[in-house]
């Protein structure tokens, strides 16, 4: 299996603000986990957007995603969300709206989504998602802007078992296809 993961934002581009942590931050930091769970634990191959705290484009992610030489089973984008009104929490995950291989892949994740609230699986018109040919899902971990929810972002055991859904999404979609 050949999986592109992308952490969402970097570099000059912070992406949404916590009380205390950067969504730019969080997503490098949960990629990096699940990069280690699906490379190093499962022995699988992976190819990241950004492994340090670097802008790079959304054209650019895409080109990285589609050009010939990795050509991956699915692209998956990490983000954390946010919003302007009251305190909101909870799971989401987005694919393209014609994307029958992103809708599967989206629903294998958001079925093994260990935590409440999940806000379901929803489609987007992100040019991530459009634009990669592979399956593509983004997923918003949580609103990094609700103080209950930036914590449990960090918290080593939510961490834990989000990954591990994650993940056994991802391959229960890509052994599926083989």
């Amino acid at each position: 299996m050949r999986i592109f993961l992308d952490p969402g934002h970097g570099g000059v581009d912070c992406g949404a603000v916590g009380n205390v942590h950067l969504e730019k931050d969080l997503t490098l930091l949960w990629t990096r986990f699940i990069d280690w769970r699906i490379a190093h634990q499962e022995g699988s191959a992976t190819q990241v957007t950004r492994d340090s705290d670097m802008f790079v484009p959304l054209s650019d992610r895409v080109k990285m995603a589609n050009s010939g030489g990795f050509d991956p089973d699915c692209f998956v984008s990490i983000h954390c969300n946010s919003n302007d009104g009251p305190p909101a929490e909870g799971f989401e995950i987005f694919h393209f709206p014609s994307s029958s291989g992103g809708r599967e892949l989206a629903t294998l994740i958001n079925d093994r989504w260990p935590h409440l609230p999940n806000r379901g699986v929803k489609t987007a018109n992100y040019a991530v998602l459009r634009e990669t040919k592979c399956p593509a899902v983004l997923i918003e971990l949580g609103f990094i802007n609700n103080p209950r929810e930036e914590r449990r972002l960090t918290d080593v055991s939510f961490m834990h078992d989000a990954v591990e859904a994650i993940v056994e999404g991802i391959f229960k979609f890509c052994y599926g296809r083989r």
